[in-house]
């Protein structure tokens, strides 16, 4: 499990981009989605929300699912998200 800390203060300053209030309705926390946005870059963070939302639409259960997209958002080597086993329906 990661957990994120950021500059709280800073980040109720911003109104929420699109991008970022996707993951406030994923259940990131404003503070945490504002640090992976501005760490990883709008593409990025979009591009592993897509992932994040594929597995889960075939099925995958994760036990935290906002912890499992920080996760996925995170991954430097790109896979997380790509190996995970997904249950037959």
């Amino acid at each position: 499990m990661t957990y994120l800390f950021a500059d709280h203060h800073s980040a109720f300053k911003r109104p929420p981009t699109p991008l970022v209030q996707q993951l406030l309705d994923l259940k990131v926390s404003l503070a945490g989605a504002w640090k992976l946005v501005d760490e990883f870059g709008e593409e990025r963070v979009g591009q592993r929300i897509a992932r994040y939302k594929h597995l889960v639409e075939r099925g995958y259960q994760a036990k935290n699912k906002s912890g499992l997209l920080v996760d996925i958002i995170q991954d430097n080597g790109g896979n997380m998200g790509t190996t995970l086993k997904i249950p037959p329906k």
